[in-house]
């Protein structure tokens, strides 16, 4: 069984990524599900950005965790020599800041628009139920890990906006990105799934790990 980590807001995940990144002789690439993405310069261009070998440093991860938000943690981990690439797959907001060249960002063209989403969820049911689906992640991500290719899967759980979502009907693709994956990390985000989940559901970022953490 493929190793997982589970936590409660997104950058904790460095501090796994860093482990990690210790058992190989170069950094590896992350593909990521998540509803938003706001990938800012980390620490917001208020001080350093780490050195490229600052994944050496055993206490780095947990000192940045301290000061990094949101997905600072993608350009932190990129600069710090812990990841090679971020391949960032969205079905809410975007963004129109992109810290480092290595992070992509993609969303569907056909999604509705944020507001659509935010202020009349229901018409957004249909896709939010889809975003599992072995079609709509390969129609997503223009590449996907090569067969053999080491990396991590990266998951927050604000992507799972309605229960169904975690039953869908071809599975193949986010089973085999699962258990292929050197390294799996969820982070619950309890918070941002309450408030983003569609209405009358019930579902916890809590839950929602759990379940896919159980598909290794």
């Amino acid at each position: 069984m493929k190793p997982v980590a589970i936590v409660e807001q997104h950058h904790h995940v460095i501090e796994y990524w860093c482990a990690l990144r210790k058992k190989y002789p170069a950094p590896l690439p992350v593909w990521t599900l998540d509803y938003h993405t706001d990938t800012m310069p980390c620490f917001r261009g208020t001080r350093p950005a780490p050195a490229p070998d600052t994944w050496q440093n055993p206490a780095a991860p947990a000192e940045a965790v301290k000061l990094l938000r949101h997905d600072e943690h993608f350009d932190w981990a990129l600069r710090a020599g812990i990841i090679s690439k971020a391949y960032i797959g969205i079905c809410g907001e975007n963004t129109d800041i992109i810290a480092h060249p290595d992070i992509s960002v993609y969303r569907p063209k056909d999604f509705p628009s944020s507001e659509v989403i935010l202020n009349q969820p229901e018409l957004f049911r249909p896709q939010a139920e889809s975003v599992l689906e072995s079609d709509f992640l390969s129609t997503l991500f223009p590449i996907l890990p090569a067969p053999g290719e080491t990396y991590i899967l990266d998951i927050d759980c604000d992507y799972i906006l309605c229960r169904q979502a975690l039953f869908p009907k071809d599975n193949s693709v986010i089973t085999q990105l699962i258990k292929n994956a050197a390294l799996l990390t969820l982070s619950t985000e309890n918070d941002w799934v309450k408030i983003l989940k569609l209405p009358a559901e019930t579902i916890t970022g809590t839950e929602i790990a759990q379940i896919i953490a159980a598909w290794r």
